[in-house]
């Protein structure tokens, strides 16, 4: 594929930036880096054009702050390495200290700007003083160790090559990016960072890659190892299905000379694993390291499968630690202080191994498994703690809830950054704090950053509780209708409080009307055939909510509309969150039947003859020539017909008379009969009848 670069055209010694656009995916180095040209020779792959290969030699040899834009693409590394750190093979050196290498992508994702180590190398390596930030890219299947296209550790290796992603010696940042799939025989398997490095780690995703054991069968940091002296700062990112198989830190391990500061926030590390600390590994020398509002869950070690700390000190704020398959804190030497955190349901929940110690305050402790919630002791139970046992083993103190069941909720998104377990309503935990230290920095919001306290005290734990009441009413401007006719449902949501309510949402499923239209005095609604959902967005407590549905019904039935509505917060009354009303659409009446009351039919029949018989024994109807029925019986005067309510149509009636002769009746009609049909008198020769006289009445 073809591309472009734009260059600053800062020739070595210049102090102008270097700016280079690429969208050419080949791997091909530059003809002439030290010019600080990023071109290609014409007779390549690259045709001359720049290269994410060529762009990194051309910025190392401008002396100054250098910008490479990526377009979206996947970036191959085909080069085999040489031996050596020769920026024109193997893994992409970064050595231009001290000036600055910024690599901005096109997004993270698999379709954005993905730069391969084709599982021959790392993927990067950055020397010494040198700053480099990554922004929006994807780094994956690097290699060290010569291991291919595996990830399968090999066994005893006599070497050990760090970084199996990224190999940072400098001040590395990395924000909007994903580390995924990459292999180190050594020391961080995603990131290695090493001497006196800077690294700051954001809004990044550092996903299944392994740190595996090297010559001394062992190494740390599956996602990330950091063994220098320099700060590290890792926020809004997530660390997961990381593995440092015989090493400390699945997904990130801490392992400083002298003196850093690490601080962790906002942060998830789930289902990784380690021989000790499945999560998180600390080793700092006099350094600290600081968790806050984090969630560690999942992760899995023989010892510490939650957080390990075997250095200095740690300190836990607002976090929680739950579902971890081990301890989720141990201690084997350092001191850790938790507060306004979550120990709930891990294998054990605090652990001192050999000379560590811990301090908890406003910390729900609980569901600790056969080992207990604080197997090892050496547990100092500062205050306003909560324990679902005697809480003996964690030295409980007179102001600790004991054999209590703190009543959390499970594992989900309540909002914020990270998931987190929510108190639930008749928690004891709520209003049970210490409001003192929840009113410093730090400890005046809770884990998703809600402020601290809510009701008239601070709550125990990293949830602080919400409550807010939402009610919903509903009501037709009709009872009933017919099919094809409009009608019009209104729902009122109301906040009752005590607190506000966000991320509000109504939903109204409309089986049986079709919908119109809808609108709100607040948010936004949208609308299928038979379905409403609004974003209400945030209601203040008293704050109120109009949603009209205009309908038509479909078909006949009571049709009943169950509307419900929902917040981030918990709700002390679920059961107003819901509201039906029915509406009966009914079949319009069946037109008036048109036909035609019966008839009747009088024969009187006089001859002049006393003795003669003229009793009619036997009728014959005929409609238009078609027999329709024949009536029997003993001197029949009457036969009854009901008459056609339209056309055009003929009417005999035979009565036969026990002598044999018979009379005849024919009329023409056109419609239903109305008033007496009137007198027919037979001629004299009609059938044989002579002069006799048939009068016939309705």
């Amino acid at each position: 594929m073809l591309g472009a670069a734009t260059l600053g055209l800062a020739a070595p010694g210049s102090a102008s930036a270097a700016n280079f656009n690429v969208s050419n995916t080949n791997d091909v180095a530059a003809q002439n880096p030290s010019s600080g040209s990023c071109a290609t020779p014409s007779g390549s792959d690259a045709h001359g054009a720049c290269t994410l290969r060529s762009a990194v030699q051309a910025a190392n040899n401008v002396n100054a702050d250098s910008t490479i834009t990526l377009a979206a693409g996947v970036y191959k590394l085909t080069i085999a390495p040489s031996g050596g750190d020769d920026d024109s093979t193997g893994d992409l050196n970064i050595t231009n200290a001290p000036n600055k290498l910024t690599i901005n992508g096109a997004g993270s994702g698999t379709n954005g700007s993905v730069i391969d180590g084709n599982f021959t190398d790392r993927v990067f390596r950055i020397d010494a003083d040198t700053p480099a930030e990554f922004n929006n890219v994807r780094i994956r299947n690097g290699r060290t160790g010569g291991i291919g296209n595996t990830t399968t550790c090999p066994g005893s290796p006599s070497f050990a090559q760090d970084g199996g992603g990224i190999q940072n010696n400098g001040d590395l940042t990395l924000t909007h990016d994903v580390i995924i799939g990459n292999v180190a025989v050594g020391h961080g398997g995603g990131v290695q960072s090493s001497n006196n490095s800077t690294l700051n780690i954001s809004q990044t995703a550092v996903t299944n890659n392994v740190s595996c054991p090297a010559k001394f069968n062992f190494a740390s940091g599956g996602g990330v190892n950091h063994d220098g002296n320099g700060d590290v700062m890792i926020d809004l990112s997530t660390f997961s299905g990381n593995s440092a198989p015989t090493g400390n830190g699945g997904g990130y391990a801490a392992i400083s000379v002298s003196d850093p500061t690490d601080t962790i926030s906002r942060s998830t590390f789930s289902g990784n694993s380690a021989g000790t600390g499945g999560g998180i590994d600390s080793e700092m020398n006099g350094g600290t390291m600081t968790l806050f509002a984090d969630l560690l869950t999942g992760n899995t070690a023989s010892r510490s499968a939650g957080l390990n700390n075997t250095g200095d000190e740690v300190s836990v704020i607002n976090t929680t630690i739950t579902n971890n398959n081990g301890v989720g804190i141990g201690s084997g030497v350092g001191h850790t202080s938790v507060s306004y955190s979550t120990l709930f349901h891990n294998d054990g929940n605090l652990q001192n191994y050999d000379s560590g110690t811990f301090t908890i305050d406003d910390t729900i402790v609980a569901q600790g498994g056969s080992p207990g919630n604080c197997p090892g002791g050496a547990v100092t139970a500062n205050h306003n703690n909560l324990f679902d046992n005697s809480g003996a083993d964690c030295s409980a103190g007179a102001t600790d809830l004991k054999n209590t069941d703190p009543m959390v909720g499970p594992l989900q998104d309540n909002g914020g950054p990270t998931h987190t377990r929510a108190l639930l309503t008749g928690s004891k935990a709520i209003n049970a704090a210490d409001d003192g230290p929840c009113g410093t920095v730090a400890k005046n919001v809770d884990q998703r950053g809600v402020t601290r306290p809510q009701g008239p005290h601070c709550d125990i734990g990293a949830f602080e509780y919400v409550a807010a009441d939402l009610a919903l009413t509903a009501s037709a401007d009709k009872s009933q209708i017919k099919p094809g006719q409009q009608d019009t449902f209104t729902d009122v949501v109301t906040n009752n409080g005590p607190s506000n309510a966000t991320s509000v949402v109504f939903t109204d499923p409309a089986a049986g009307f079709h919908i119109d239209s809808v609108s709100t005095t607040k948010g936004s609604c949208t609308h299928t055939k038979h379905h409403v959902k609004c974003q209400l967005g945030s209601l203040a407590k008293g704050g109120k909510v109009t949603i009209k549905i205009k309908v038509t019904a479909d078909s006949p039935g009571d049709i009943t509309m169950n509307s419900s509505v929902k917040a981030a917060q918990q709700d002390p009354k679920p059961s107003n969150n819901h509201a039906t009303v029915t509406v009966r659409v009914v079949k319009p009446p069946k037109p008036p039947k048109v036909g035609c009351g019966r008839s009747k039919f009088h024969f009187v029949y006089d001859t002049a003859d006393p003795h003669q018989d003229d009793q009619v024994t036997l009728v014959k109807i005929f409609f238009n020539s078609h027999h329709r029925r024949t009536q029997h019986g003993h001197n029949i005067h009457t036969v009854t017909i009901r008459p056609r309510p339209h056309g055009h149509y003929e009417v005999v009636v035979i009565g036969y008379i026990t002598d044999g002769r018979r009379i005849i009746l024919e009329r023409n009609y056109h419609g239903c009969l109305h008033g007496d049909t009137g007198e027919h008198i037979e001629e004299t020769g009609d059938y044989g009848l002579g002069s006799d006289n048939l009068t016939v009445k309705r």
